[in-house]
């Protein structure tokens, strides 16, 4: 199960992806004890944190001004939050302070559990996290395309796939069936006892009803990410060119990934860093993920139940 680590090391992210900080202090409000965070609590944190450094000193009122500045911007992005998702926000955002909602109910736990996702730097035994992630981005994909598309796992991380089983070169034997695509026959390119899954997490095609030519078809292909290094996993479609040497050019390349990386206009913050054809971001998924698609699968489910069940029962007294 997992377990949160202390809360007191802030956020190490370049300031101007500001989202990562808007999640700390969710995060702070998810576990504090008391009745909300206020800017005043979040600049402590900081400041006991030694990143704000020059108080005392001839520049320190004005680096006081700047994170006094900086920590109100974090908070306006999260009541831009409160206005975007929603009833399915968990929290109250009002007069500079952001608190639990005091009812939640199961259109909150799916919020509260892209949180954690988004916040493994502070959790241990999180694997749990990313694999219920990756199944996660799987009803994503699923509810986005329409009911005749094909939507399968395809990664490693989950305990009973479906259909793409065993060692790489047996996946990719079947994807390439599936697909009416040439598998590659390059020496070393299949190794012995490589069970990997080649880049992809998800794989996801639009075949057109009642058509046995699969020819000229969509094909997505997709990577979920719940680390910071989400940006290197976006050149998976370029990856798999290595196994099906013919799949088309404009197979779509998928990115899930559980942030909420977007500014107070909601504009993906992080832009000049995607490369994807399309991103599922937090927003996205809970718009297309019903709660009960995850509590009631089967491997899944009680999972799911157990990690919330442990948040919400974790406290700190974050002042």
């Amino acid at each position: 199960m997992i377990e949160f680590k202390s809360l007191s090391k802030t956020p190490d992210a370049t300031l101007t992806n500001s989202h990562y900080y808007c999640d700390y202090i969710e995060l702070l409000a998810l576990v504090n004890i008391d009745d909300g965070i206020r800017i005043d609590d979040v600049y402590d944190r900081f400041l006991e944190d030694e990143r704000i450094r020059g108080i005392g000193s001839e520049s320190g009122g004005e680096e006081n001004g700047i994170w006094i500045s900086r920590v109100q911007h974090w908070f306006d992005e999260l009541y831009s939050r409160t206005i975007h998702y929603g009833e399915h926000y968990p929290f109250i955002s009002e007069n500079n302070r952001i608190r639990l909602r005091e009812q939640l109910d199961n259109i909150h736990y799916l919020y509260i559990f892209l949180l954690l996702c988004s916040s493994l730097n502070y959790i241990t035994n999180y694997h749990t996290l990313t694999t219920i992630f990756e199944k996660c981005s799987y009803f994503a994909m699923k509810k986005y395309l329409p009911d005749v598309a094909e939507v399968h796992q395809f990664g490693v991380s989950t305990e009973k796939n479906e259909r793409y089983k065993g060692k790489l070169i047996e996946k990719y034997k079947l994807l390439a069936q599936d697909l009416k695509l040439v598998l590659s026959d390059k020496p070393n390119l299949f190794r012995d006892m490589d069970n990997g899954d080649g880049g992809v997490d998800i794989v996801a095609w639009v075949p057109f009803k009642d058509d046995p030519n699969l020819d000229k078809k969509q094909i997505f292909m997709g990577q979920s990410a719940c680390g910071k290094n989400w940006n290197n996993k976006q050149a998976s479609v370029d990856r798999i060119k290595n196994y099906l040497i013919d799949l088309p050019s404009n197979a779509q390349n998928i990115l899930f990934v559980p942030y909420d990386f977007r500014d107070s206009n909601r504009c993906f913050c992080q832009h000049g860093e995607i490369t994807a054809s399309i991103i599922f971001d937090r927003h996205r998924i809970i718009k297309l993920v019903n709660y009960s698609y995850i509590a009631d699968d089967e491997i899944m489910g009680e999972q799911f139940e157990k990690i919330i069940h442990a948040t919400l029962n974790f406290k700190e007294d974050i002042i």
